[in-house]
C-alpha cells in the first residue's frame, strides 16, 4: 500500500483574534505537547486512477494512534501505530489482507525538534523484526508457495534500513510538514521543497506556497493550505533526462509531447491551543501520458475511540 499520503500538520497560535483575519493576524506552527498527550485520527484513502483509458476506484481506510513518549533535549519522542487498517480490497483475497496489515500494531518510534519538525526515526531494526516475526507466521500459517514467495518478498523489502524509512514515514513527513512555519493573514508564502520522482529517479525541485485561510475564535481554531507544483527551470535537467528515456520506450519510436505533472494540495485545521491537527485534506496529483493519478486523503480526529484506548 502506498502511503503516500498522508499527512499532517500542528499549530500553536499566537497574534490577533478576528472572525476574518486581517493583514496583522498571524500563526505560528509549532508543538506544545506533553509526556503522555495521546491523538487518534482516521486517514480515508480514495484513489482515481486513468491507465490505457481504463479509470478505476478504490478506498481504502486506516486508524493512526499517536502519542507522545517523552521530551529530551529540546526534543519530542514520538511512537506512531496503525490500527483498523481496510484495503482497497478487503475480503476478497485472504493472503492480501493479512499482508495489507502486517504492519498494524508495530510502533514507530521517532522524533521531532522543539517545534515539532521531524528529526529521525530511531527504531527501524525493530520494525524490521516485528515485520519479520508477522511474515514468518503467516507462513507457517499458510504453508504455500503463494505465500511463501509473498513473505520472501516482504522480508527483502523491509530489510534494509532506507526502505523501512521510506515506507514507514511517508505519512509522517507529511503528517509534520508544516511545523516551524508562520502564516500572515493577506500573505502567501513560497518556499523550495521537492516532488516525488515517480519514476524512481531524483526528486523533482518544487515550490510550495502557503496561505492562512482562515480563524475561528470561537472553536479556537485555524485552518492553512498549501499547494506544491514542480519548478520546471530548476527541474530542467531531470525533465529532459525523463523525456529522452520515455521517448526511446514508445514502441513506434514516434516523437510525442511527453506530458508531465505533478501537484499537491493541502489543507489543514488545527486546535490553536495545543497544536493538534483537527482534520485534514491531501491530495497528490499525477498526470502524464501514460497515467493519470488523483489521491486524496481525508484525515479525520476521532475522540479516543473504543478501539483505541488500548494504546
Amino acid at each position: 500500500m502506498q502511503k503516500s499520503l498522508s499527512l499532517l500538520i500542528l499549530l500553536l497560535y499566537h497574534g490577533v483574534f478576528a472572525a476574518n483575519p486581517t493583514a496583522d493576524t498571524s500563526t505560528l506552527i509549532q508543538a506544545r505537547w506533553q509526556i503522555g498527550d495521546s491523538h487518534h485520527y482516521r486517514l480515508i484513502h480514495n484513489r482515481e486512477k486513468t491507465e490505457d483509458g481504463k479509470t478505476t476506484r478504490n478506498t481504502s481506510y486506516y486508524d493512526i494512534a499517536l502519542k507522545i513518549t517523552a521530551i529530551e533535549d529540546s526534543t519530542y519522542v514520538l511512537e506512531w501505530r496503525y490500527r483498523n487498517i481496510k484495503p482497497e480490497l478487503a475480503g476478497k483475497n485472504q493472503l492480501a489482507d493479512k499482508l495489507a496489515k502486517i504492519t498494524e500494531d508495530v510502533p514507530i518510534k521517532y522524533t521531532t525538534d522543539s517545534k515539532g519538525r521531524f528529526l529521525q526515526l530511531i527504531n527501524w531494526m525493530e520494525i524490521r523484526d516485528q515485520i519479520f516475526k508477522a511474515a514468518d507466521k503467516i507462513t507457517n500459517d499458510r504453508p504455500d508457495k503463494e505465500t511463501e514467495k509473498a513473505m520472501t518478498f516482504l522480508k527483502g523489502i523491509y530489510s534494509s534500513q532506507k526502505n523501512i524509512e521510506t515506507l514507514a514515514l511517508a505519512d509522517i513527513r507529511i503528517f509534520h510538514a508544516m511545523y516551524g512555519y508562520e502564516f500572515t493573514a493577506g500573505r502567501k508564502d513560497v518556499y523550495s521543497s521537492q516532488l516525488p520522482n515517480m519514476y524512481g529517479g531524483s526528486p523533482f525541485f518544487a515550490q510550495t506556497m502557503q496561505t492562512l485561510v482562515s480563524i475561528n475564535p470561537t472553536a479556537q481554531t485555524a485552518e492553512v493550505s498549501a499547494e506544491t507544483n514542480i519548478d520546471r527551470k530548476k527541474s530542467l535537467n531531470i525533465i529532459t533526462e525523463l523525456t529522452d528515456q520515455l521517448q526511446k520506450q514508445q514502441k513506434d519510436n514516434a516523437q510525442k509531447n511527453i506530458r508531465l505533472n505533478i501537484e499537491d494540495k493541502s489543507t489543514y485545521t488545527f486546535y490553536m491551543e495545543t497544536g493538534w491537527i483537527k482534520e485534514a485534506q491531501f491530495i497528490r496529483i499525477i498526470d502524464t501520458n501514460e497515467l493519470q493519478n488523483k489521491d486524496t486523503y481525508v484525515l479525520k480526529e476521532m475522540n479516543n475511540p473504543a478501539h483505541l484506548k488500548k494504546q
